[in-house]
């Protein structure tokens, strides 16, 4: 059996909060701010265009039944 030797304590230089919120992911003590990422935001910017353009289609058409399958399918907007 290998014995492994336990590593020195190291005491910390610096110090720095953190705080996770609402308006931004993360934001330090430093001041320096993280910001959430947009891919939900983004998906349904594009799916709201989506529907916007689904809407404007004459009912009955082939554009409309391919922006309604656009619509229905989830990621392809």
């Amino acid at each position: 059996m290998a014995e492994i030797e336990d590593a020195p304590a190291v005491e910390p230089t610096t110090t720095i909060g953190v705080d996770v919120g609402l308006k931004s992911l993360i934001t330090t003590s430093a001041g320096k701010s993280i910001q959430y990422p947009r891919y939900y935001i983004q998906l349904e910017e594009k799916l709201a265009a989506a529907q916007r353009s689904l809407s404007r289609k004459k009912r009955g058409s082939a554009n409309r039944r391919k922006a309604k399958a656009k619509v229905a399918k989830p990621g392809n907007w």
